[in-house]
């Protein structure tokens, strides 16, 4: 017999007093006031252990294959409302939403209006750095193209979205590129390979590279972290504090 899954127990006690309060708001909008969501989210809740066998018997009209999915079901609701609650506060997350707007209106045939969205997701999305998203976004705005069979569209234009679309993906390659060689040395450092009175090869072979002798390499803010964070922890190991401590700062 397969143990009880606790992931729903997990979730809901890892939720704070105010995503606790929301999660009630949002079932008492969606669902019935006697509604099993809100009941299974009240007992859980008050568990300190989680026990699968109290639960169901709370249930006792419900079979065992009905009280998994509702367990289930609960766990997707939990899930709905935190994105919900985090939407307000995320910009990530407004600009995920206004990709489906984009989305939505240029199914719809309302092409200047997706037009204007997608100008400020775009903006949106450069303010935080999401070249991904940009990437999206060029997407749809190529497919806004299409439908509106080129009308107002020039060739410079085309070859200005194109352009883009390649700059873009430079920068998040860039990204990753510092993301894997920090983290390569900070996996090192976490194991003891690399510290204070040790050869450490591999984080003054790295400290050689154009990535990290250049500080002109780093053309995004993620990047740019992951740099000056290998800077101060070569400093750190080589006993030289105030530069570490400088490179932390900034």
């Amino acid at each position: 017999m397969k143990s009880a899954s606790i992931d729903i127990f997990a979730l809901i006690h890892s939720l704070s007093k105010a995503e606790r309060r929301y999660f009630q708001v949002f079932a008492k909008r969606h669902y019935h006031d006697t509604n099993h969501y809100a009941k299974l989210f009240q007992l859980i809740e008050k568990q300190q252990v989680y026990n699968e066998i109290a639960l169901h018997s709370a249930f006792s009209e419900l079979s065992a294959g009905h009280f998994a999915v509702l367990k289930k079901q609960l766990y997707e609701n939990v899930l709905e409302a935190l994105h919900r609650y985090d939407e307000f506060a995320d910009p990530e997350q407004k600009i995920s939403k206004g990709l489906h707007y984009c989305n939505l209106l240029l199914k719809k045939g309302l092409y200047n209006q997706c037009q204007k969205q997608l100008i400020k997701y775009k903006k949106l999305a450069y303010t935080y750095q999401k070249f991904e998203n940009v990437i999206e976004l060029n997407d749809i705005e190529k497919r806004l193209i299409t439908k509106t069979q080129f009308s107002n569209t020039s060739l410079i234009a085309m070859q200005t979205l194109s352009d883009e679309q390649n700059t873009c993906l430079l920068q998040l390659k860039t990204t990753d590129t510092f993301w894997l060689q920090s983290n390569t040395i900070y996996k090192l450092h976490f194991e003891k390979q690399i510290a204070p009175g040790k050869e450490n090869k591999e984080l003054q072979q790295l400290m050689q590279t154009e990535e990290f002798q250049n500080p002109n390499s780093a053309t995004t803010f993620k990047a740019k972290l992951d740099q000056l964070q290998i800077q101060a922890l070569s400093a750190f190991v080589e006993g030289d504090t105030e530069n570490a401590y400088q490179k932390n700062t900034s």
